[in-house]
């Protein structure tokens, strides 16, 4: 069976990725700039149709920013907002290509994204076979993945797919004993996005579970804490010393968090005045048609995600669970405050994505409802290929 799902997940990404290429040539031959022309004939192309112009398109927003870090480390302030892993991984393409032509390195960062988005396909797909043992769950989980609407931002130079990967890995490890490939990856997962701390938690209670502390002696439920405690050290490690390096670089306690709220915008707040910040910012936008459409792209996918993950929330294995209620936190509670556009929850359907018990669970519920199914990976596609051409011609989605 694993093999069966591995061959149909390997099949769906390459399906995928043929056809983010034709959105993608589309879209640069079709929708470049132009110059109107005073004598009345129709306008020209500002600039020759270029195959590295249609490249530098997906290198849109955080992208550029962890190309940049790559390329010259965290010289940048803002730079300490975004976490180190897929900019050491970039940075490694970087010395293998020797360098120099940025076209080949954004090129080089775009194959290592779409190698990411393929191994986080497989690591779910894998996962959902695990505790399924169906073969439709595993590949209905993984096309739902990638066809869902914000789908293309695991081929993108983001952390996501990267992220996805990981904590399949963690969760495929603990239930298969394998303690110290989890203890690797939510140690891997701790630097390349901030929802990586909720994995401690999970390792935490995972490593619990497993011991049987009422019928234990004392020197037993001892050793069995220092065991948890040496574990979970070991995963926070590159974390804390990533957050020194940047305390030694910049000379402030906290430079993560400076950079999120001076640079980024990212306030702490409560989950409910986050929900009052978001009403407050409809009335707002009501008479914007822009900005209002800007705002609903969040909206929608924040509403569905939260009643999702409420039934999602009654299934599951505790670890499951503890890792949905705790990214869910995270993203409701750490609001976009203060900027130009008015958009609490920036990119809240680009951090569903990371959610992997809710698409574990969308797998299990799609696999009895099999028309239904086709109709959402299809609504999904085409919403994914508009988002796309929004995108790529310089289009707010972050």
């Amino acid at each position: 069976m694993t093999w069966q799902v591995v061959r149909t997940v390997v099949g769906l990404w390459l399906v995928s990725r043929l056809a983010l290429a034709l959105v993608s040539l589309v879209g640069g031959a079709l929708l470049r700039p132009v110059v109107p022309q005073m004598n009345g004939a129709p306008p020209t192309a500002e600039t020759p149709f270029a195959l590295t112009a249609v490249l530098s398109r997906w290198m849109f927003w955080d992208a550029s920013w962890y190309l940049h870090i790559a390329r010259y480390g965290y010289i940048r302030p803002a730079s300490a907002a975004l976490f180190p892993l897929l900019p050491l991984l970039e940075r490694g393409i970087l010395l293998l290509s020797g360098g120099g032509d940025p076209h080949v390195l954004q090129a080089l960062a775009l194959v290592l994204a779409n190698l990411l988005c393929l191994a986080a396909l497989l690591m779910l797909a894998l996962l959902a076979l695990d505790l399924s043992g169906s073969v439709a769950v595993a590949t209905l989980t993984a096309a739902l993945l990638i066809t869902s609407p914000f789908g293309f931002f695991l081929s993108a130079p983001y952390t996501e797919a990267l992220f996805v990967a990981l904590t399949c890995g963690v969760f495929l490890a603990l239930r298969r004993q394998r303690i110290l490939v989890a203890v690797i990856c939510v140690a891997l997962a701790c630097i390349t996005r901030p929802t990586g701390v909720v994995l401690l938690l999970v390792l935490v209670v995972a490593l619990a579970q497993r011991v049987t502390w009422r019928k234990s002696a004392w020197r037993a439920r001892l050793l069995a804490s220092l065991r948890i405690l040496a574990l979970v050290t070991a995963a926070s490690l590159p974390l804390l010393a990533w957050l020194l390096v940047l305390r030694a670089h910049y000379g402030t306690p906290l430079p993560w968090m400076d950079a999120q709220r001076r640079d980024f915008g990212h306030q702490g707040l409560w989950p409910w005045a986050t929900v009052a910040l978001i009403a407050h910012q409809v009335r707002l936008t009501a008479g914007s048609a822009f900005a209002s459409t800007r705002l609903f792209l969040d909206i929608v996918p924040a509403v569905a995600t939260l009643l999702l993950s409420a039934v999602a929330l009654r299934r599951g294995a505790w670890p499951q669970r503890i890792y949905l209620t705790g990214a869910l936190v995270l993203m409701f509670s750490a609001p976009v405050v203060g900027t130009q556009f008015p958009d609490a929850l920036i990119s809240t359907g680009r951090y569903a994505l990371t959610l992997v018990p809710l698409w574990l669970w969308l797998g299990r519920w799609a696999a009895g409802r099999p028309q239904l199914t086709q109709g959402l990976v299809l609504l999904g596609a085409m919403l994914q290929a508009i988002l796309v051409t929004v995108v790529l011609t310089g289009g707010w989605l972050v």
